[in-house]
C-alpha cells in the first residue's frame, strides 16, 4: 500500500496488518522540509521519521521510499543527503545488501568479469544472473557523482 507520512497511524497499520498487508511505500520525496514546502507536501521530514517508526512497530518490514529528483531547491548534493539518509551503507561492499535484496539481476560495468563481482554467488544460486556491460568513457558512476558534486 501507498501512503503519506502524515496519514500512517498505529491503528492504520494494524488494520493493513491484519488484512495481510505486507508493504508500505511512504512517499517521502525528499528530506528537506523547504523542498517538501515548495512542491506543497503537507508533511515534514519529521512527519516521515515517526511514520517510519509506526510502520516498523507494527511489524512491517517491507518498507519503500519514494524520492524525486529533480525538484525545485533541490540540487544533486541534497537529493544524494535523501538518497543516503534513506539506504544507509556502511559496508566496504554491497554484499549484505545483495544477499537481504536477492536481485535477480546484477549489473556491472566491464571492467569486471562475473567471478569478480561481489554477490555473484549469491544471485546465481538463487536463480538470478550476473551481466556485465561494455564501458562507456567518461559515463562511470564515479565520474558522474564527481560532476553532479563539483
Amino acid at each position: 500500500i501507498e501512503c503519506n507520512p502524515n496519514s500512517i497511524t498505529k491503528e492504520k497499520m494494524d488494520i493493513y496488518k491484519e488484512c495481510g498487508i505486507n508493504r508500505v511505500s511512504i512517499g517521502l520525496q525528499s528530506t528537506h522540509n523547504d523542498v517538501l514546502k515548495t512542491i506543497g507536501r503537507v508533511h515534514s521530514f519529521e512527519d516521515f521519521q515517526n511514520a517510519l517508526d509506526i510502520v516498523n512497530n507494527a511489524g512491517i518490514d517491507n518498507i519503500s521510499v519514494d524520492l524525486i529528483y529533480p525538484l525545485p531547491n533541490l540540487d544533486f548534493k541534497r537529493f544524494k543527503e535523501s538518497v543516503d539518509y534513506v539506504i544507509g551503507f556502511d559496508e566496504d561492499t554491497p554484499k549484505e545488501l545483495i544477499e537481504a535484496l536477492t536481485p535477480n539481476i546484477l549489473i556491472k560495468g566491464g571492467d569486471y568479469t562475473p567471478e569478480t563481482v561481489v554477490g555473484a554467488d549469491w544471485v546465481t544460486s538463487h536463480g538470478g544472473k550476473v551481466v556485465i556491460i561494455p564501458l562507456l568513457a567518461g559515463h562511470s558512476t564515479t565520474a558522474i557523482l564527481n560532476s553532479k558534486n563539483n
